[in-house]
């Protein structure tokens, strides 16, 4: 049985070590190596941001930054208050692409 690194990408034979199965013995010393297994033990975890989510509060906020007549604030949401979800919006696009942009070759969530 094989499976591809998530270091180099290569294929290799499974290693039946369950904390360094993701990737190659070539690669484990490098730093790659080292990064790519410590994404998969950060990655067992770990849940995905529900991107749904993320986009209808994004559209909350959209509609609540401009009052009567021009927007579609009700006022219920106070400026400080928006600001903070803002910040929460922007930080769950900015971990979702983070994360993605960290992924090594052949990895897969």
């Amino acid at each position: 049985m094989s499976f591809f690194c998530q270091a180099c990408g290569n294929q290799s034979e499974l290693d039946h070590q369950p904390r360094t199965r993701n990737v190659c013995n070539d690669c484990r010393p490098k730093q790659a190596g080292q990064a790519a297994l410590l994404l998969s033990y950060l990655l067992v975890e770990r849940r995905r941001i529900n991107m749904d989510v993320v986009l209808e509060l994004e559209q909350i906020l959209d509609e609540a930054q401009n009052g009567q007549p021009d927007g579609g604030a009700d006022g219920s949401i106070d400026e400080h208050r928006w600001r903070a979800l803002r910040t929460l919006v922007d930080a769950a696009r900015a971990y979702e692409g983070a994360l993605d942009s960290a992924q090594l070759r052949g990895t897969s969530t």
